[in-house]
């Protein structure tokens, strides 16, 4: 990781809102706003999830003219060619996708960083994952006011979150404001 990312993220997981207080790209809130209320329907058996997502990404690209864009964690990619079934009616996608993700074992989060190519797409991940991001935010949040604040929360996600990819951003950008 080059440099210091000061991106901001908004983070949703299962059972969750968006954490107030958390700066969003415009993208990131584009998707949260326009495409995450859009309600889906479907009715899924022993059918791959990948197929269920890319269902519900048609349904919101024909109401809100733009599709929802999905990336995978890597610890996620097997799963979500793994088999689901689910059934919804009307209801809003960031509902369903909590529903179909739990019942696969994942999560999912909204990246919002600013000059990266996702920016505003949807990342599936363990919920493990789904967490250290979240954390590993509200810490990046504090880097730029209160870098010792940060440092604090950026050496816990390290710690209890080993082997995800937040934890590995975390303890980069801590070696970074240790500078």
């Amino acid at each position: 990781m080059g440099g210091l990312a000061l991106g901001f993220a908004l983070v949703l997981t299962p059972g969750s809102a968006a954490q107030p207080g958390v700066t969003t790209t415009p993208v990131a809130e584009r998707t949260t706003a326009k495409l995450l209320p859009v309600k889906v329907s479907g009715d899924f058996k022993d059918v791959p999830l990948r197929e269920v997502l890319k269902e519900f990404a048609h349904q919101v690209d024909g109401e809100a003219g733009r599709p929802v864009m999905w990336t995978y964690a890597a610890a996620a990619g097997a799963k979500a060619g793994g088999k689901v079934s689910y059934s919804c009616k009307d209801k809003p996608l960031s509902k369903a996708l909590t529903d179909v993700l739990d019942i696969a074992g994942l999560a999912f989060v909204v990246l919002s960083e600013d000059d990266r190519p996702r920016d505003g797409w949807v990342w599936v991940v363990p919920p493990d994952e789904a967490e250290a991001y979240r954390r590993f935010v509200q810490a990046r949040g504090r880097a730029k006011g209160k870098p010792a604040d940060a440092r604090v929360l950026l050496k816990a996600v390290a710690a209890k979150y080993p082997g995800t990819k937040s934890a590995e951003r975390a303890e980069a950008l801590w070696k970074e404001l240790a500078k």
